[in-house]
């Protein structure tokens, strides 16, 4: 297996050791597959790539399970356009 580089700060991810993998399908199809090297380089990549549902699973780990991130964007604020009106 060839060496991987991580898509945030391009340092290089050895053979055999976990790698972090976005579950978004638009960053795995075609010649793009990203990977990263730490949780932090991945929470890096969240906001410029606008995902609504993200999360991200640990590659190379005995478990592969999904892992559900913090939201990144605040919520719209109450009396912002579009925000519905408080019912009370």
């Amino acid at each position: 297996m060839a060496s991987l580089v991580c898509a945030t700060c391009r340092k290089l991810i050895p053979p055999g050791t976990n790698a972090i993998r976005c579950t978004v399908a638009s960053c795995n199809t075609g010649r793009m597959k990203l990977r990263f090297c730490s949780a932090t380089c991945w929470e890096k990549h969240v906001p410029t790539a606008r995902h609504r549902k993200a999360s991200y699973v640990v590659e190379g780990a005995a478990s592969a399970e999904p892992v559900a991130a913090e939201p990144v964007a605040a919520e719209p604020a109450a009396d912002a356009p579009g925000a519905e009106p408080d019912k009370s």
